[in-house]
């Protein structure tokens, strides 16, 4: 059975122009964890017209482009590839090992709206406790 650190949040914060797609990236994580929960909040005025795609990659890679490499751990919980909302905080709870770093933690952001639109979000992880880290 594993043993794991604290709880670490990674934040995640989009200004996505209007019209626009971008994907924004965490720093290296160069140890193993266990993705806990997952958090996206959608402000008042984004009527369901930006769509947050989390994904989880051994690349630092920023596509344009819906993301094919990595893994969207919405999708481990069902079929549901991409949040979206207005005036609201979505949140997945994941409890999912990654187990082969490196890992860059990702928001793929399609804004379809003519307004800049901003998504504040976060990855909420736990290290991994291995030998290595003694």
């Amino acid at each position: 059975m594993a043993e794991y650190g604290a709880e670490e949040t990674i934040p995640m914060r989009v200004v996505q122009g209007g019209g626009s797609i971008s994907t924004i990236k965490s720093e290296k994580l160069n140890f193993p964890f266990r993705l806990e929960r997952i958090r996206a909040i959608f402000r008042l005025g984004c009527n369901d017209h930006v769509k947050v795609y989390p994904n989880i990659a051994n690349d630092d890679s920023t596509p344009v482009v819906i993301p094919t490499s990595g893994l969207n751990p919405l999708r481990t919980l069902g079929n549901v590839e991409y949040w979206t909302g207005d005036n609201i905080a979505r949140q997945a709870i994941v409890s999912r090992d990654y187990n082969k770093p490196p890992f860059w933690l990702k928001f793929y952001v399609d804004n379809a709206d003519s307004f800049e639109h901003i998504i504040d979000g976060e990855f909420i992880i736990r290290r991994i406790i291995t030998g290595d880290d003694e």
